[in-house]
């Protein structure tokens, strides 16, 4: 126990997502989902104003309509991007000698390690802005079937992060069979040891006494 809290205490690296990436694509993404809502929210209405149903939306004139229009398109847009903002500056992925762990802590706690054995493949999605930003997301997929795929989102030179993480994969699999090899050495030699034990038993005394170097039949 008192092993892995020092552990826990010294990780190999500690990283966060890079919000500044993250914002401007976010953003674009939920401007775009926002605008395409309401432009069939006010076109619905706009047709039944003008269908001879007074809603009053048209009341106050065409500029107020459109104020209207891109103003909760803006706050449709910014809601979940705040939202996901705070996401991303509670998360931090923390790397340990024997396993990865990402962590969110907001009101509540949630974390999810994967092993560096279990580690089978790495993937990095690199899209143009993050190519500016030197930033990018990492998936680390498992063996493990059951346990699902570690994302690391936002995160800046993945492919230095990816290289340090085959690092400690092979190292760590250069001493596994390191283990086993001298385990095994230890085994052959412990047999060995064994069995010239045996051969150099104790052999039975010959039905005879030795006296000034001769033979003597025991009657």
């Amino acid at each position: 126990m008192k092993g892995k809290k020092d552990e826990r205490e010294k990780p190999l690296l500690v990283l966060r997502p890079h919000v500044f990436n993250a914002i401007l694509p976010m953003f674009v993404r939920n401007l775009i989902y926002s605008v395409i809502i309401n432009i069939g929210l006010f076109g619905a209405l706009y047709i039944i104003e003008y269908a001879g149903y007074r809603t009053g939306t048209m009341q106050y004139g065409v500029g107020v309509f459109y104020f209207l229009f891109v103003t909760s398109t803006i706050l449709i847009a910014l809601i979940p991007l705040m939202w996901r903002i705070i996401i991303l500056l509670n998360t931090t992925y923390i790397f340990y000698r024997g396993h990865l762990i990402k962590e969110f802590e907001f009101v509540v706690i949630r974390t999810s390690s994967v092993p560096y054995n279990q580690i089978v493949d790495i993937s990095i999605n690199i899209s143009l802005w993050d190519r500016i930003c030197r930033a990018g997301d990492m998936t680390i997929h498992t063996a493990e079937d059951r346990a699902p795929d570690l994302k690391l989102m936002y995160i800046k030179k993945p492919e230095k992060i990816q290289h340090m993480i085959y690092d400690i994969v092979s190292k760590g699999s250069v001493s596994y069979e390191n283990r086993v090899h001298k385990k095994a050495e230890l085994h052959t030699a412990n047999s060995l040891s064994g069995h010239k034990d045996s051969n150099t038993r104790d052999v039975p005394e010959h039905k005879g006494t030795r006296k000034k170097g001769i033979l003597r039949k025991s009657k």
